[in-house]
């Protein structure tokens, strides 16, 4: 298997006073407690998978597998310190003298952890071609990592396909693109996770969902082809990203064996149900912060409750201990010396 060109790197984590590191074989590395991870942490009640890292040319980009409080993503610097229950991870990225071979670089030298700034460079990036229900749409790339399954923190949510909270990652350099992935499937190395996306080549299967590579002068001729792309302004979160809802099919079988929707028709459904969706529900990333911030404001408030008994209950022990002294002087120091004058 051929992958992206990436320098050698590390994988520094401590957690007390043992220091240990670790240099993954290939350029990307699952991290979580799964023993099939490049990096198995024993931390109680982390899940299997939390975060993947991925290193280029220009740096190591890291992205949450997982709904965890504070996640970074995006490039990551090396002197920082990445923080897993009570484990103190740091990547480190050996320099090379050749120049990164990379135009993606370039795309991505926007990308900062925990923000994510959209170029007009990374319209460049290839498309992925989407064949569900009997129909076939096109997404366009936005990153050179995006995080496909179910759930949040994923940045490419597709419901309804039976996919896993994290299914896969699609990393794209260049014109090329390779699936990872994510589930740690047992009896496989880590080398069978990846397969290589090839230009109208054979389709992959995630979930009920086929993904395939369309080619780079293949025109696209219908309003579905840009799916998740350009409806909406791009924002800079790190869940700016599709989310895609598929229609259930009703449980009765002649519902549907007397009429079959033309493909305008179930277009028009879908995007009436997307857009429908939207109005009631607001979207995951836009909740997932809003519930960051909710806790922060409760750990807040938390503390300076604490800091507020802690006060009353010093100027009470104040109290207590001026009155017991006061007490003491009064009834029975003062009597004492009258007496003994």
């Amino acid at each position: 298997m051929k992958y992206w060109h990436s320098p050698r790197w590390k994988i520094s984590y401590s957690k007390g006073a043992a220091q240990n590191c670790i240099e993954p074989s290939l350029p990307f590395a699952l991290i979580g407690s799964h023993e099939a991870c490049t990096l198995a942490l024993r931390e109680p009640r982390l899940p299997s998978a939390v975060y993947l890292a991925c290193s280029f040319d220009d740096g190591i980009e890291i992205w949450p597998l997982c709904a965890i409080s504070f996640p970074r993503w995006g490039v990551f610097p090396q002197q920082d310190e990445l923080l897993i229950g009570r484990s103190a991870i740091t990547f480190i990225q050996e320099d090379e003298d050749q120049p990164p071979d990379s135009s993606s670089a370039e795309s991505d030298s926007s990308i900062d952890h925990g923000n994510i700034n959209v170029t007009e460079q990374q319209q460049r990036y290839p498309k992925v071609v989407l064949t569900m229900d009997g129909e076939s749409r096109t997404k366009t790339l936005r990153r050179r990592v995006t995080i496909l399954g179910s759930r949040h923190p994923c940045t490419f949510r597709v419901h309804g396909l039976r996919l896993s909270p994290y299914d896969h990652a699609i990393v794209t350099v260049d014109d090329s693109v390779w699936l990872i992935d994510l589930k740690c499937p047992e009896g496989m190395t880590q080398e069978k996770w990846v397969t290589q996306l090839v230009p109208n080549g054979e389709a992959v299967a995630i979930g009920n969902m086929q993904v395939q590579l369309q080619a780079t002068d293949e025109a696209t001729d219908n309003i579905t082809s840009e799916l998740g792309n350009e409806i909406n302004p791009v924002r800079s979160e790190a869940g700016e990203s599709m989310l895609l809802r598929v229609r259930k099919t009703s449980k009765n079988p002649r519902a549907n064996s007397g009429a079959k929707f033309a493909p305008l028709e179930l277009i028009r459904d879908q995007l009436v149900e997307e857009n429908h969706d939207r109005s009631l529900k607001e979207d995951d990333d836009e909740l997932a912060t809003r519930i960051t911030d909710r806790l922060v404001s409760i750990q807040q408030r938390k503390t300076l409750r604490r800091r507020l008994v802690a006060t009353v209950a010093y100027s009470s022990a104040f109290l207590v201990a001026i009155f017991s002294i006061s007490w003491i002087v009064v009834r029975l120091l003062i009597p004492a010396f009258v007496d003994a004058g």
